[in-house]
């Protein structure tokens, strides 16, 4: 079995601090660099690890794609906490569920969830933390995370720690939450990064929702060699081709409807 040589947590600190001035990922006008990036992913792991959120703890997030959440979902993991994505188009029911099932201490959410996380009364205990909006019940994630400090946490996570729970959209019964450990993810990376022929000057498009498994393929693989991910807020075909021409898009992923209607 191929050894993965260290955590993508690492590698990424490796990118940022060798070549903190290149673009590591770009959402609609915004940008950010891997010096970004990188002090981005530790403001969130240090004020998750301020509130006890640290090794192993479920850290779960609700939210639109965005830079935002591509460096909270990431601070998760840099916390040693274990990220929980969940996908804003469920029930109240089915996010309570998800977030009762998983163990979550807390949960992330943008502003066009929050109507639903606020209805999906969740367990006791369970902080929900705001990013882009404040109110009554909320904890005022984008003061928290400001406050943070922004150097590297120190954690170093084992290739058998979590890294993630991922729930299946649940076609043959009830979601179920899919662990995958940092050593999973790092062999996921790695592999497909050779498969697909990814450097550092590929630039990979993100037609899909953030919180879904198969987005990972064109997160994890150009991360992991110091790319440039390219996320798209909302997928249309017109959109896609745009992005493509204007970044110079390398690689990219799409499901079959948006493939069909692309072409």
């Amino acid at each position: 079995m191929m050894q993965v040589p260290a955590s993508l947590t690492t590698i990424w600190a490796t990118h940022a601090r060798f070549a903190p001035g290149r673009t590591a990922a770009i959402c609609g006008d915004r940008r950010l660099t891997w010096g970004e990036f990188d002090s981005g992913t530790s403001r969130t792991a240090n004020a998750l690890l301020a509130l006890g959120a640290g090794h192993d703890v479920p850290v779960a997030l609700v939210m639109a794609n965005s830079l935002d959440m591509l460096q909270v979902m990431f601070g998760i993991v840099k916390a040693g906490a274990c990220m929980v994505p969940v996908s804003g188009l469920l029930t109240p029911a089915q996010v309570a569920t998800m977030l009762t099932d998983s163990g979550a201490a807390a949960v992330f959410v943008s502003p066009e969830n929050r109507a639903l996380v606020e209805a999906a009364g969740l367990p006791a205990g369970v902080r929900r933390i705001a990013i882009g909006f404040r109110g009554d019940g909320w904890v005022d994630g984008d003061a928290l995370l400001a406050q943070a400090p922004d150097t590297d946490p120190g954690v170093r996570s084992r290739p058998e720690d979590r890294f993630n729970i991922i729930y299946s959209s649940g076609t043959t019964g009830s979601p179920k939450g899919i662990v995958q450990s940092h050593g999973a993810r790092g062999h996921f990376a790695w592999s497909n990064a050779l498969e697909l022929g990814m450097s550092r000057d590929s630039i990979a498009l993100v037609t899909t929702a953030l919180y879904s498994n198969g987005t990972m393929f064109m997160v994890l693989p150009p991360l992991l060699l110091g790319g440039t991910v390219v996320i798209m807020e909302q997928f249309s075909a017109a959109a896609a081709l745009a992005l493509i021409e204007r970044h110079g898009v390398t690689h990219a992923f799409m499901v079959p409807t948006q493939c069909i209607v692309t072409l």
